[in-house]
């Protein structure tokens, strides 16, 4: 059993050559690794700091482009609401929003995260001053409505609101981007998927995650 713990994606970059040359041609792990690709490390002996989990999940998700397009806006939506959070947990997204839609830019109240402060200079504009108790209430409403794919077109019930703060426009990239890249299998998912595999046509299959423009293979 390997034992590592990784700690950012280039470390985990470094160790794919060792890997795919120790494990690369076993069809279980194979398989675990298209459905998703940490849990395959995992089952091999890997760790993954949180920090390190996140990382690479996105890569994985968005690709090396669009990883770093997640990490903009949200420094952008942090940089509005004045400290981060997890913006997938619906309870603090609800939370947050209600707190900066509900006050003024100049409220004493608004105390940014210094470790967000130079992200002020991302965001997009200066806040609006608070909204009507209605309008906030129906922005999220709207936030707790998903994001729809129909016939290659994404609506967000959000975009109707898209001009009443500023905190909602890169808000509604970060759902677009959500919505329009699957996440990574759960692990009752990803392990059923292995005990088909002798039911599957699956024939060379390898992971690889290229260090040169960081798309997963």
């Amino acid at each position: 059993m390997e034992k590592g713990k990784i700690s950012s994606l280039k470390e985990l970059q470094q160790q794919m050559p060792r890997i795919l040359e120790q494990h690369g041609k076993d069809p279980s792990l194979t398989l675990l690794a298209l459905a998703n690709p940490l849990l395959a490390l995992e089952k091999i002996g890997y760790t993954f700091s949180p920090e390190a989990k996140e990382e690479i999940t996105a890569h994985i998700r968005f690709g090396k482009t669009g990883a770093a397009k997640v990490e903009t806006l949200k420094a952008q939506i942090f940089a509005v609401t004045g400290k981060p959070f997890d913006l997938r947990d619906a309870a603090a997204l609800q939370q947050n929003l209600n707190a900066v839609l509900s006050k003024t830019a100049a409220s004493s109240e608004v105390k940014p995260d210094k470790s967000i402060a130079k992200a002020k200079a991302a965001a997009p504009g200066p806040v609006k001053l608070a909204l009507p108790k209605e309008e906030v209430d129906a922005i999220l409403e709207s936030v707790k409505k998903p994001v729809k794919i129909v016939g290659g077109k994404v609506t967000d019930p959000l975009e109707t609101f898209s001009a009443k703060h500023a905190v909602i426009a890169p808000l509604l990239e970060y759902r677009k981007l959500e919505a329009t890249h699957p996440q990574l299998a759960q692990q009752s998912v990803a392990e059923a998927l292995v005990k088909q595999k002798d039911k599957l046509p699956l024939r060379n299959i390898s992971f690889r995650m290229n260090r040169s423009n960081g798309n997963t293979k």
